[in-house]
């Protein structure tokens, strides 16, 4: 159940524990009124769980604009490996560290060179191979289909014959969007990127995440 369909919102609010964007105060994917800083970590699902004896990891993706506080770590995580928005998959930093669930740390940012989505897949395979029968609660969160959207080597040329047909509005409807939705000057094809090819390209990025 997605309370809000945009990706920091919806991120925050699961890691919230299910709570709306107005109560985790994240309420777009950028600053002024989204992004990491603004979500409130210091009691959350993980440091629950943690608490509550699980081992608890992400890997991937945290929140949008992780950059600016990074390499911090939040509270509740056993294993966190994570990573904000990247051009390139296939040369990126990380940020690799654990915290407490009622205390936050400073983890080690380090340089990796393997597709985005299959390093994910390899930390993910470990940490779960490593708990035995601990319980456990993993967060995988590949960037795919997100911006740029790379496919994986072997997968560029898919789907190439694939034209997406966008649903018809009515004419004399307005689409009213909520009002914490601000524009960010984002276009998510890229300028040299058109949106048709960009979301091939999404299909594409997909197929590693399967």
């Amino acid at each position: 159940f997605i309370t809000t369909p945009a990706c920091c919102p919806s991120r925050a609010s699961f890691l919230a524990g299910g709570f709306y964007p107005f109560n985790t105060n994240v309420l777009a994917n950028n600053p002024p009124l989204g992004g990491a800083t603004r979500f409130y970590d210091k009691n959350s699902l993980v440091t629950q769980l943690q608490q509550d004896g699980y081992k608890t990891a992400l890997i991937g993706k945290y929140l949008n604009q992780y950059k600016e506080i990074e390499p911090y770590i939040p509270p509740g995580w056993t294993n966190f490996i994570g990573t904000d928005r990247h051009v390139n998959w296939y040369d990126y930093e990380i940020v690799r560290g654990s915290s407490t669930y009622n205390e936050p740390s400073e983890g080690i940012i380090s340089r990796e060179e393997k597709y985005i989505t299959d390093f994910i897949k390899e930390e993910s395979i470990n940490f779960i191979k490593l708990q035995g029968n601990q319980k456990f609660f993993l967060y995988i969160t590949p960037p795919a289909p997100h911006a740029p959207a790379t496919p994986a080597e072997g997968d560029e040329a898919l789907f190439s014959d694939y034209v997406y047909d966008s649903p018809n509005l009515p004419g004399d409807k307005e689409i009213v969007y909520p009002y914490y939705f601000e524009e960010d000057g984002e276009e998510e094809g890229g300028d040299d990127v058109p949106m048709e090819e960009f979301i091939r390209n999404q299909l594409r990025s997909l197929q590693a995440v399967d």
